[in-house]
């Protein structure tokens, strides 16, 4: 019987990097929005509403484009950032000024596609490093299907005029 460890991302400072598996809810005041800093992902708008609710449990917390990132002291923790808090984000750092309303806003676990196995944190490589004499050319090959060829036998492809 195999025995199956399970890959585990870890930080720079030894946390366990994972993927959230609840929703995040927390509230914007217009405190928050005056307090905020643009173009700094440790101290905007969602982030000191964050802090302000769970700073207790939450070392650090940093905002990215789509994923936000929320430090505790023995793991990190992943979620998606929402559409509308996204483009009220990216309008922060460029003007200054919080298009939202506000109110009660909910971060999510992020979808399949940008999970950690599925977006390059754990999951096996489809490349290969072939060392020198495994297969004779000590070049890197490819483990993936093959995509089909778009030339096919007998056909030459004309340039158009």
């Amino acid at each position: 019987m195999k025995k199956t460890t399970k890959k585990v991302l870890k930080d720079s400072e030894g946390r366990v990097v994972e993927d959230a598996v609840f929703p995040l809810n927390f509230t914007i005041t217009p405190a928050h929005v005056r307090k905020a800093l643009c173009k700094n992902p440790a101290q905007c708008v969602i982030a000191q509403a964050v802090r302000a609710k769970y700073g207790f449990q939450f070392e650090k917390i940093l905002v990215g484009g789509s994923i936000i990132k929320v430090f505790m002291k023995d793991k990190v923790l992943r979620f998606a950032t929402p559409r509308a808090l996204r483009k009220a984000l990216r309008q922060f750092d460029k003007t200054g000024l919080w298009d939202l309303p506000p109110g009660d806003y909910t971060l999510l676990p992020p979808s399949p596609s940008a999970r950690l196995i599925s977006c390059g944190g754990i999951r096996k490589s489809r490349w290969v490093n072939h060392r020198k004499g495994t297969d004779g050319t000590g070049r890197d090959g490819f483990r993936g299907h093959e995509l089909p060829s778009r030339w096919v036998e007998g056909l030459r492809h004309r340039k158009s005029a």
